[in-house]
């Protein structure tokens, strides 16, 4: 039997291709963007989860409050985890995590340079009792017991040596300054993880007693005793914070925060970077959702419409004896069928199509969707689910049919025609929802492009890193020299970090003799006289410190002064900014425009510029059309220079679109979504007309007969779907007005929503209706009456 159901099927489904085509392409296109989404969120979800201790892993995370608000960082300062692990038996391990993540290794034995970007930290051996990684060689005892050994990936040691094997006993050089003696290699870890590593190395601990001063390099995990809750022991916290750190330091808080909420938690940051918040997964989840009940309602709509053609099958197989139930499989086979082709080829293209969508999203590695049990057990459970949200409604109606009517061709309308436009309404009410948020999502893009940040960005300008240590600086000005005689270059200025940077070192202050520091921190800037003059950052009073004036000036910005209490900039000049208890303490020479120094996401920050002698950055203007020409003499002159080290830099506009990743994820995401809600919508709008018009045919055949124009047919045919598509919209703007107003709230600065977004999004829908219908009414318009009349 079962087997004749599904003979029977195959052959209805090739004598109704029209209706199988769009039927099966609307399910493919909702299936591929389940899979992709499905695949996305899992790989999202698993970010350090194949820690064995990972229920018990907690990251050190300082929670500063200032009059403008909480500051959050997850760093903290360099006593707190020794402190913590003296003073609390709850605590079972501890263990640093120092560094930047970048670096330059020298092997040794080849005299080769490799840059790696991220993936080099220095930590402790209870770093491997606290998380877990496959040992190919020895165990974390008998590799970082001693300081300077170093530990790599399979991956990295490979590609320094050949071989893992090889690795073991050779040295290294960590930025020329620290020789490493490989002594571990571990397997790679995986992708998903927000620690991530390419070179791990022991040190030997320093003590400090400095409660105050914070380090975005400088991290550290526990590992709390089994029974121990992290939400309890983080009530004795404020006890612990208030103990150590100095009456008069502003306040802050010490708090654990789970290793398993890290990823999604984007106040704190991450060492990898990047985070993804819980909300974007639930977006992600609605949208999935949302387009497979879109391709589940186009099957709905056309099987129900497509059941008047079959009603006399239904009422001969009933008259020779076929029962209800009997029917009812009959069509269920036929949903089965077709989900079961659609999933075929969604499983194929989402194979295809997803390695392209990891590159456009950004993903860290190219996203595979058939990756284990679990993601065959969703594709099981999507395709009954599809098979039943499909099928089940249609093959009830089209059983249900009274053989005696249905025979006589008495079946003028199928199902529930009120129900079929609800059904309609959803589905463009979807489709605008994702084209709206499409539409604010990237004028916001825009206006983090086009919004004038404060500092000049009209001239392409490359961020160099330069070796900090004592040898290497002492030859920065033979380095500014050798690069400004390069031709295409036009100015050079060194400095700690670009004037929007995401590494950024916040300290507090006293001014004017105050007895006590700021209630704020102002991000410090060092930079040389010439910063000014390459990024064209104003001056609202006095002037730029001078080339002689290490640490003995200071420039502000506007911010600060208002944070003070400073009306007039010019009455700021000559007052004295005293740093760290006097140990820097210099006059205020200048005060800038404000400009932003932090993402469009935060507030402009009080900003406190000085002069130094130590330089990370060399910051290096060029001229406009001869940047193919001039990269290669840089590259030449920093090898005369520094030989030893390797060329690095980013150029400037790279950095600050680094900020604004997750939102270009996003916007990416909504255009695909938008995009494809439209395919899904027009597929089944297209069906919907072509049955309309054929169940019409005879009725514009006699308006054709008594004298109606192609246009009143073609507007009859379109009014309907066109009042649908209205109905839709209203739904569908106070949905995305309240949606994308709650996700510009994020930003310190954003773009505002105007009606014309609504009227765009209207607009477009109705167009796009109006096209996909106008093709089957104009068609029927232009058919000959003679033929529609020709039974009658």
């Amino acid at each position: 039997m079962l087997q004749n159901y599904f003979k029977i099927a195959w052959r209805s489904l090739l004598r109704n291709r029209t209706y199988t085509i769009l039927n099966a392409t609307g399910l493919t296109v909702g299936i591929v963007c389940a899979l992709m989404l499905y695949t996305v969120i899992q790989f999202e979800l698993s970010y350090d989860t194949h820690h064995q201790k990972k229920d018990r892993i907690y990251r050190l995370v300082t929670d500063m409050e200032t009059p403008e608000g909480p500051n959050l960082t997850g760093a903290i300062p360099y006593p707190v985890p020794a402190t913590l692990k003296a003073e609390y038996p709850q605590i079972e391990r501890v263990s640093f995590y120092i560094g930047g993540g970048s670096g330059q290794i020298t092997v040794n034995s080849s005299n080769q340079k490799f840059r790696e970007a991220s993936g080099i930290y220095a930590v402790d051996p209870s770093f491997f009792d606290i998380f877990d990684y496959t040992w190919l060689s020895n165990d974390a005892s008998a590799t970082l017991g001693q300081p300077d050994n170093a530990v790599l990936t399979q991956e990295v040691a490979e590609r320094y040596f050949g071989t893992w094997q090889k690795a073991l006993g050779q040295t290294i050089r960590l930025n020329n300054n620290r020789t490493l003696n490989i002594s571990g290699v571990i397997k790679n870890p995986p992708a998903s993880s927000d620690l991530p590593i390419t070179v791990l190395y022991s040190v030997t601990p320093r003590t400090s007693t400095d409660w105050v001063s914070i380090n975005s390099a400088w991290q550290a995990f526990v590992l709390l005793a089994p029974n121990t809750s992290g939400e309890q022991f983080n009530t004795m916290m404020p006890e612990f914070a208030k103990k150590h750190r100095p009456a008069d330091a502003h306040k802050a808080v010490f708090r654990l925060q789970p290793l398993k909420e890290m990823h999604f938690d984007a106040a704190y940051s991450t060492p990898s970077g990047r985070t993804f918040s819980k909300a974007t997964i639930r977006s992600l989840t609605l949208v999935g959702v949302f387009l497979l009940l879109m391709a589940c309602i186009n099957f709905i709509n056309l099987a129900t419409v497509q059941a008047i053609r079959r009603s006399k099958e239904v009422g001969v197989r009933k008259v020779v004896g076929g029962n209800r139930r009997q029917l009812l499989g009959q069509f269920l086979a036929e949903t089965t069928l077709i989900v079961s082709l659609s999933v075929g080829a969604a499983l194929l293209l989402s194979q295809v199509t997803m390695p392209l969508a990891s590159r456009l999203l950004e993903f860290p590695v190219t996203l595979q969707v058939l990756h284990g049990w679990d993601t065959l057990a969703f594709v099981v459970g999507l395709t009954l689910a599809v098979t039943f949200l499909s099928g089940f409604y249609p093959a009830i109606i089209l059983s249900g049919f009274n053989p005696i009517v249905a025979l006589k061709s008495r079946v003028k309308s199928t199902g529930n025609a009120t129900l079929r436009r609800a059904l309609v309404v959803f589905q463009f009410a979807i489709a605008q929802v994702l084209i709206f948020g499409m539409l604010v999502v990237v004028k916001q893009m825009n206006f983090f492009q086009s919004t004038n940040l404060g500092f000049s960005q009209k001239d392409p300008v490359i961020l160099i890193n330069v070796p900090t240590d004592s040898v290497s600086q002492s030859k920065v000005n033979s380095l500014k020299n050798e690069l400004l005689q390069q031709r295409g270059v036009a100015e050079v200025s060194m400095s700690f970090n670009s004037p929007a940077d995401d590494r950024n070192w916040f300290t507090p202050l006293r001014y004017d003799n105050a007895e006590k520091d700021s209630d704020f921190a102002a991000n410090m800037k060092v930079a040389d006289p010439n910063y000014f003059s390459l990024y064209d950052i104003e001056f609202a009073a006095g002037h730029a410190f001078a080339s002689t004036d290490t640490f003995r000036a200071f420039v502000v910005n506007e911010t600060l002064l208002k944070r003070l209490g400073v009306k007039d900039p010019q009455d700021a000049i000559g007052k004295m900014i005293n740093l760290w208890d006097g140990y820097y303490k210099a006059p205020i020479v200048g005060v800038v425009k404000d400009f932003h120094s932090e993402s469009l996401s935060e507030e402009i920050a009080p900003v406190l510029m000085m002069h130094s002698d130590n330089y990370g950055t060399a910051n290096v203007k060029l001229q406009a059309g001869q940047l193919l020409e001039t990269i290669p003499l840089i590259e030449k002159a920093w090898n005369r220079i520094y030989p030893e080290y390797i060329l690095d830099y980013q150029f400037l506009d790279d950095r600050i679109a680094s900020f604004y990743q997750q939102e270009r994820q996003m916007s990416q995401l909504f255009k695909l979504a938008a995009l494809i809600a439209i395919i899904i919508g027009c597929l089944g709008l297209f069906g919907l007309a072509s049955f309309t018009a054929e169940q019409r045919v005879k009725e514009i055949g006699i308006r054709k007969v008594l004298g109606a124009t192609t246009g009143s047919i073609v507007s009859m045919l379109s009014r309907d779907f066109l009042w649908l598509v209205l109905v839709a919209a209203i739904i569908a703007f106070p949905i995305g007005w309240y949606l994308m107003h709650a996700w510009l709230d994020d930003f310190a600065y954003s773009i505002q929503i105007t009606w014309w977004m609504f009227g765009l999004v209207g607009i477009s829908a109705l167009a796009i209706a109006l096209l996909t219908v106008s093709f089957q009414a104009i068609r029927a318009a232009l058919s000959n009456p003679l033929e529609s009349m020709r039974s009658e």
